[in-house]
């Protein structure tokens, strides 16, 4: 059998590397009265009505020097208004710092800590210690006039445009800096809504909702945002909107689907539906091949850190870590600890790049050494490559318990323990051993069930050793707002 090369390296790039406010200036003329985006509402927005607020709240802005950092601090749910201040950002020439509300005070005022920005944009007062500016007074009290588009500021490639916070499940988020050639590189994935509108879960501030902004932008579809995952609300909106035909949220979402539908909350209006954020589930597959009948189910992966490097293909349940192989304009390689490139089939480091796309950088220098080689990304990740090209993930570095010498993935006990019917959330951590090194602990979310039952469970599964040791019962596990647990806080 032929075997695939070791570095993957996905076909030429399609899209080329735009300023978003111009190309959304071009959109404004050429499909004016297009949708563009739909809020949780269902108010719609234009391109042509998304520029015109766009370069109005521009030209009322405070004076504010390119490459200046602002924060813009909105709720999911004021996602037209966040569209729209992130665009007048991106006109002035200044940097964004995307901002999820609601937060307590002190998150605020550490992200500004990190960030350092002169002002703070939002719909309401923002408990911080910046200035703030509201949009709707800066509006009425402003003169309005046409922004010229020769007033256009023009962005070097390599000069940032957003900042970024990792998701920080396994620590603390870090920044990272978005320059303006990767942020408008326009990347083909396979999954793509061809016809009607695309609808996301996706939250405010995460790479993966910037990203769906920006192809909002240079793809001809519209897009709905719902704010927040909610199975019921989803449903409705799924049931009344016809125009929507395809869906993207974390895998991690999909078992509350599976908890809160019924047999008959089936859509076959739906086509595509798209995974990303985190593993499935062993019962990710049943749950969406019945709820969408006639959707093909499509898989990714990336980071904050390598966007919009990445991979993307068909969801194959037989091979659930698969994520497919690397998508347009994408490198893949995966090394050993010392960054040598290991055979296929041989677990790794897993490696990205994006052709032509500036790096993304932290804004902390001192993370830049060990993540970053040239164009090359190196991911917090563990892989390999199948004989076929696709990528096998097998885990996250930091949740690689080292049993007596041996590792375990984190991530493959769960997915086990998750097989069992009366199993609902699980946590799995390592913890220090006098004589093992480190021992593997679950927490785990479920009914009427005994740790010596779900041992025995594990050993059918599991090799003895990667069976856990202690399994402790709880109420539920903290989550993120992609659906990813938090592993910030250790196993006693």
């Amino acid at each position: 059998m032929h075997q695939a090369m070791p570095i993957q390296r996905g076909h030429t790039m399609q899209g080329t590397s735009v300023n978003i406010i111009a190309q959304l200036a071009k959109s404004a003329d050429y499909r004016s009265n297009d949708i563009a985006i739909i809020d949780d509402s269902g108010v719609e927005l234009t391109y042509g009505e998304w520029w015109r607020r766009a370069v109005e709240l521009a030209a009322v802005l405070p004076q504010i020097p390119a490459g200046e950092r602002i924060l813009l601090a909105f709720h999911n749910a004021e996602f037209l208004d966040f569209a729209t201040a992130y665009m007048a950002v991106m006109a002035t020439g200044a940097v964004a710092t995307p901002v999820a509300l609601p937060q307590p005070r002190h998150e605020i005022n550490r992200i500004i800590d990190i960030v350092g920005p002169r002002y703070l944009l939002s719909t309401k007062s923002v408990d911080s210690n910046v200035e703030y500016h509201i949009i709707t007074e800066l509006l009425a009290n402003g003169v309005k006039s046409e922004w010229p588009r020769k007033a256009l500021v023009s962005h070097e490639s390599g000069s940032p445009a957003q900042i970024l916070f990792s998701s920080g499940t396994t620590g603390t988020p870090s920044a990272i800096i978005v320059p303006h050639g990767n942020l408008g590189w326009s990347v083909k994935q396979n999954f793509d809504a061809r016809e009607g509108t695309l609808l996301h879960t996706l939250p405010l501030g995460t790479s993966a909702f910037q990203n769906q902004l920006v192809r909002t932008i240079t793809h001809d579809y519209p897009v709905r945002v719902l704010s927040g995952f909610d199975p019921a609300r989803l449903n409705a909106v799924i049931s009344t909107s016809p125009d929507v035909t395809s869906l993207v949220f974390p895998p991690a979402m999909v078992a509350q689907l599976g908890r809160s539908w019924t047999s008959a909350d089936v859509h076959p209006q739906i086509v595509a539906v798209g995974m990303t954020g985190s593993f499935p589930t062993p019962d990710t597959h049943s749950i969406l091949q019945h709820a969408f009948p006639n959707a093909k189910i499509f898989t990714s992966y990336g980071s904050t850190e390598a966007s919009p490097a990445g991979t993307s293909g068909q969801y194959d349940p037989r091979r659930p870590r698969n994520v497919g192989r690397p998508r347009e304009g994408t490198s893949l390689r995966i090394t050993d600890e010392a960054g040598r490139v290991v055979q296929n089939g041989r677990v790794g480091r897993i490696w990205l790049s994006a052709h032509n796309a500036p790096t993304r950088t932290y804004l902390d220098p001192n993370l830049n050494v060990a993540s970053f080689d040239q164009s090359w990304v190196r991911t917090s990740d563990f892989g390999y490559l199948a004989e076929d090209g696709s990528l096998e993930l097998v885990g996250r570095a930091s949740n690689i318990i080292a049993v007596g010498g041996r590792k375990v993935s984190v991530e493959e006990v769960e997915y086990q323990l998750l097989k069992h019917p009366r199993v609902f959330d699980v946590l799995v951590e390592g913890r220090n051993h006098t004589t093992l090194g480190q021992e593997v602990c679950a927490k785990v979310v479920a009914s009427d069930l005994t740790a010596a039952e779900l041992r025995e469970f594990a050993r059918h599964r599991l090799s003895p050793y990667k069976v856990p040791s202690r399994i402790d019962f709880v109420t539920h596990l903290e989550r993120n707002s992609m659906g990813k647990i938090l592993r910030r806080t250790p196993l006693l």
